[in-house]
């Protein structure tokens, strides 16, 4: 199945450091082929070269490429064998 991704779409993460992470699509780059996730954040130092100001530390949300995700459904039911029929009697 192929699946057009948009923002806002829910998604699961499953490979790299946020593996296992199921989150909403905040924004993404499709030319760059880039998500970006919400709850996927890293800290960094807000530099200044002002003397007076003191660095603070603020989220910037990291890219995750779209081949280390997966579309992903709230209530669907557990994954069948390609061949299990879902007719009883067979």
């Amino acid at each position: 199945m192929n699946k057009k991704l948009k923002s806002g779409d829910l998604i699961k993460v499953i490979t790299g450091k946020f593996r296992g992470l199921v989150d909403n699509i905040h924004h993404l780059k499709p030319k760059k082929e880039k998500i970006y996730l919400a709850k996927a954040v890293r800290k960094q130092y807000n530099k200044t070269p002002d003397v007076k100001k003191k660095s603070q530390l603020k989220d910037i949300l990291v890219p995750i490429h779209i081949s280390n995700v997966i579309a992903y459904q709230k209530e669907s039911s557990p994954p069948r064998k390609k061949n299990q029929s879902l007719k009883e009697g067979k």
